[in-house]
């Protein structure tokens, strides 16, 4: 059996004839029910109207075929003779109502449509009602139906309707490629098949039009399809956009309002705030604003909104930057509608806005260029609601169209300005207020540009107060390596003198020792009791000088140290007042209370405060460094926790440990004592320690914190019976290593950035110098163990009490 007497059988035996007549009712009800509901909603929607008509015709017409055909079913004779044109003549009146309901309405006579399918109909009704008559004495011969000249006719009949039908949506653009296209050229193929295939192709001479009744089959649901998606559209766009497919009355109000304000008064401001009002109230857009290009400044536009800065006490009227927005550049510029969205190319620009606005993050905002003919007017610019992150297609139309309306009546009125100012400069006194207004705007001009002077005057300020601060910090530096050459020189020469005075009295003492001598062998006729009372006189002497060598050592000491530590902290507070002046004029600008800053401008503070901050933490380590060589400030009455510090410390270089992604080891011993030391000092000098590690360390390096106690027996025949006990801190990094000749500057605190870098060191300021200077303050000792290709170990020892230890505390001393 061929494919062609398989889909005959089919498609006109049963079942599959009944299954045929139910799908076809159950799309053509689809298709029913969806054109009515959307009709329901929209009376104007034309697509719904005409596909409403044509399904419930088509379903009247197929269900009154299904039921002659039952009503026949047990008499084959009177089947044949009825139902085969009635079928054609349904098929016929379908395709008609079917190419009638895709076709596009005609724009200028949209009746024309509605009249040529109402004729059509008459026509094959009338048909129908002649072929009837004729067919049965041509069934009584035994013709088949397909091959009589009635078939034939239907066939050309219905090819013209889907070919007109075809043709007509071809024509219409939009249409293209689109799914009514594709309903009527399956109806169209199917048709030509019944055209063309002959009457002998099955096995049988079937009455039934089995290639029409596939083409059904499948285009029938397919037009379902489109319906749904037609009404779908359609309900997305109502849901979406309120404000544009269903006018309200207030919109309306607004629209008529705004109308009204044109026609009554041409004076610019009233028509700008009128404008804002008719677009928020007609878009319900929470933010609108107008901006208005300036004529001797085409960057600059005058902007306009209906909502003022919630930051400050400015109001709604203020100046932007074409050059700062690009956004709203390139929509004056291509004279094109630009959306900003909260996720797309556009987000920063949009949230920038919304900042410098002072307003919340809300939805996408259109910029809408304001032209009329070939001059800029501004920008229109509309902000959707938080919940909305993009606009509608209907809403940009909708939007497009208002701001046409508005740029020209911003044109009108502003031409009426300008042709009011040029009357009011001849002597006419009557025109009094156009030059008034006029005035206003050159006092306003000249209020901006004496505000751009003033900024720019306090920015050249603040670039010079930052030159003179370099300068005086170069200037405190070489004053101070001065100071320390000229106190160098000094201390060398006092010293010199005294181990002069020394050496002459020790020359003496030898004398008195070898005159005792002397007077033991019984030379030179001296007595024993005269040598003793020299000795004892010059011994006297010697101990005497030495105990003033002491005294004037320390005196020199102490006055020289506190006449360099006064002059280096007077040199930092002078310091800190350019320092101070420029903090505050960064922190002015910043704020922005003497007028907007730009992108670039606002990077270029942000160094200088960044710079303003690190030159104050420079001079903070400066007197710390000046006043840490003091003796021990005072101990923790308690005692201090080591744990804790290290701790504290550990989470200060938390972060750097993460981003260079370091390994930290800690090794400490379970029960610390507490260490009688000044808490800020320990602190500082785990911290700078622990940051040299990790800054010396390249990234995945590794760093070892260690804290135990060690314990030493005591020195024999010195007089003591405890053992000594110390804590012992270090700090292990894997840097690669210090060369042996850098060693000695490690902790010199005169190390300048000038000087060659040392190279495995991680800390290039006085942190390292700070660190030992702490140390020997409180009685410690610090020093400094470097391999080359591994790393250095900085050790700290402090001494402990044996009192101070807990019960715990390890016996045996720990290599």
């Amino acid at each position: 059996m061929s494919l062609t007497q398989q889909l005959v059988q089919l498609l006109s035996e049963s079942p599959g004839n009944v299954i045929y007549h139910l799908i076809s009712l159950f799309a053509l009800q689809v298709v029913f029910a969806l054109a009515l509901t959307q009709w329901r909603r929209n009376r104007r929607d034309d697509l719904a109207r005409r596909s409403l008509w044509a399904a419930g015709a088509v379903v009247v017409m197929r269900l009154g075929l299904l039921l002659a055909g039952l009503a026949v079913f047990g008499d084959q004779a009177t089947a044949v003779s009825v139902l085969p044109p009635l079928e054609q003549a349904i098929n016929t009146a379908t395709a008609v109502l079917l190419a009638w309901a895709l076709i596009p309405q005609p724009k200028s006579q949209p009746q024309i449509g509605d009249t040529a399918a109402v004729l059509l109909l008459l026509l094959v009704g009338m048909m129908y009602i002649f072929f009837a008559q004729a067919w049965p004495e041509q069934a009584l011969a035994g013709m088949a139906y397909n091959s009589t000249f009635q078939a034939t006719i239907w066939l050309v009949f219905q090819l013209a309707a889907l070919i007109a039908g075809l043709a007509l949506t071809i024509v219409e653009r939009p249409l293209w490629f689109s799914l009514r296209q594709i309903i009527l050229v399956i109806l169209l193929v199917t048709h030509l098949l019944a055209f063309f295939s002959s009457p002998d192709a099955s096995a049988s001479q079937t009455d039934i039009a089995y290639w029409l009744r596939l083409g059904y089959l499948i285009a029938l649901p397919l037009w379902a399809v489109l319906t749904y998606r037609q009404t779908i559209s359609a309900l997305q766009i109502q849901e979406k956009l309120p404000a544009t497919i269903q006018t309200t009355d207030a919109s309306a109000a607004a629209f008529y309002d705004f109308s009204t304000q044109i026609i009554r008064s041409l004076q610019p401001d009233e028509n700008i705030a009128a404008a804002i009002d008719v677009a928020t109230q007609t878009l319900h857009a929470p933010y609108a604003a107008l901006a208005l290009r300036q004529e001797n400044t085409p960057h600059l536009m005058h902007l306009t909104t209906n909502r003022a800065i919630q930051t400050t006490e400015r109001p709604s009227n203020w100046l932007i930057n074409l050059r700062e927005w690009p956004a709203f550049q390139q929509a004056l510029d291509e004279n094109e509608i630009v959306e900003l969205k909260p996720t797309g190319l556009g987000g920063r620009q949009l949230r920038l806005w919304y900042e410098e606005m002072g307003l919340s993050l809300w939805g996408a905002l259109l910029a809408l260029p304001l032209r009329v003919e070939n001059t800029a007017v501004g920008l229109l610019l509309i902000g959707a609601p938080s919940n909305q992150s993009e606009w509608g297609m209907a809403e940009k139309t909708t939007a497009a169209a208002l701001a046409r309306y508005v740029a020209q009546a911003i044109h009108n009125s502003q031409t009426f300005s300008q042709v009011a100012d040029q009357i009011a400069q001849s002597p006419q006194p009557r025109l009094a207020e156009p030059t008034l207004v006029s005035g206003r705007i050159i006092t306003l001009e000249e209020e901006r540009n004496r505000l751009q002077i003033e900024l720019e005057a306090t920015t050249a300020r603040l670039l010079q107060a930052e030159s003179q601060a370099t300068k005086a910090s170069k200037q405190a530096r070489d004053l101070a390596a001065t100071l320390e050459e000229l106190e160098k020189i000094n201390y060398d020469e006092h010293l010199a003198s005294l181990e002069n005075e020394i050496a002459t009295l020790r020359e003496s003492l030898i004398e008195a020792e070898e005159a005792m001598a002397l007077a033991a062998a019984g030379e030179k006729g001296l007595s024993t009791e005269w040598i003793m009372t020299t000795i004892t006189r010059y011994s006297s002497q010697l101990e005497a000088a030495q105990a003033r060598i002491e005294t004037l050592e320390a005196d020199l000491l102490r006055q020289e140290r506190g006449v360099t530590d006064e002059l280096v902290i007077s040199l930092a507070q002078e310091l800190r007042t350019p320092m101070t002046s420029i903090a505050g004029y960064t922190d002015l600008l910043l704020s922005e209370m003497l007028g907007a800053l730009g992108a670039k401008q606002r990077d270029f503070l942000q160094r200088v405060k960044a710079n303003v901050e690190r030159m104050d933490a420079f001079l903070d380590l400066i007197v710390q460094l000046t006043t840490s060589g003091e003796r021990n400030p005072g101990a923790e009455s308690g005692g201090v926790d080591i744990q804790v510090s290290i701790d504290t410390a550990v989470s200060n270089v938390i972060t750097q440990i993460r981003e260079k992604k370091l390994r930290l080891d800690l090794d400490t011993s379970p029960k610390l004592p507490t260490l009688p030391i000044h808490r800020e000092a320990l602190q500082q000098i785990i911290n700078n320690l622990i940051g040299n590690a990790c800054q010396a360390t390249p990234p995945n390096g590794r760093v070892a914190v260690s804290a135990y106690i060690n314990t030493l027996p005591p020195p024999a025949n010195n007089g003591h019976s405890e053992p000594i006990t110390f804590l012992h801190l270090a700090f292990k990094d894997s840097g690669g290593g210090i060369l042996a000749e850098d060693r000695s500057r490690v902790f010199s605190p005169q190390h300048r950035a000038d000087d060659p870098l040392i190279g495995g060191l991680g800390d290039t300021g006085a942190g390292l110098a700070v660190a030992r200077t702490l140390t020997e303050a409180n009685g410690g000792r610090v020093w400094i163990e470097s391999e080359m290709g591994i790393g250095s170990t900085f050790s700290v020892l402090f001494p402990i009490a044996n009192d101070l230890m807990p019960s715990t505390a390890p016996a045996a001393a720990k290599d």
